[in-house]
């Protein structure tokens, strides 16, 4: 009897992890305190990737720009700059923006960013976080900026003049 119980709940067991990569995740469901549809989160990151071109190769960085973005989205932004936010990002998303076209995209972004609109403001927003993950690569900092990540190193054995 306990035979037959053990080849039962193996049969369930099998079965279960058989249909577990059926099984859908939604990528942010981390972020479900942000007022957003997959839709409206994947615009985001393509506006991201439009205004500063991913450098991965040359500049990687411990997490990836969409989890970047979104986490500085929700911890920094107060509810009215979020509501503000989102408001723009739903009037970008009315707008019809050809991702084929990155020149002309870039173009249609740079006139959108210096308007003083909700629609400027959401791109500035996203502007200002996309530069924030570049520029705190750890590549960038070193090479570029001249950052040591230990200040103040002892140099021992130095003539004095």
């Amino acid at each position: 009897m306990k035979r037959r119980t053990a080849l039962i709940n193996i049969a369930i067991g099998t079965g279960t992890l058989g249909l577990m990569p059926f099984c859908t995740t939604n990528p942010y469901q981390a972020f479900s305190l942000l007022p957003f549809s997959k839709k409206q989160f994947e615009r985001i990151i393509q506006l991201s990737k439009i205004i500063v071109p991913p450098q991965e190769d040359s500049f990687a960085t411990p997490e990836d720009r969409t989890t970047f973005l979104l986490t500085m989205l929700q911890d920094l932004q107060t509810d009215e700059e979020m509501l503000t936010f989102a408001e723009g990002v739903r009037a970008l998303e009315r707008l019809s923006i050809d991702f084929e076209n990155p020149t002309e995209t870039l173009t249609l972004i740079s006139s959108l960013i210096e308007e003083e609109g909700i629609q400027g403001a959401a791109l500035r927003t996203i502007k200002q976080f996309s530069l924030r993950h570049f520029m705190t690569a750890q590549a960038y900092m070193e090479s570029i900026q001249g950052y040591e990540f230990i200040p103040g190193r002892y140099e021992g054995c130095v003539a004095i003049n």
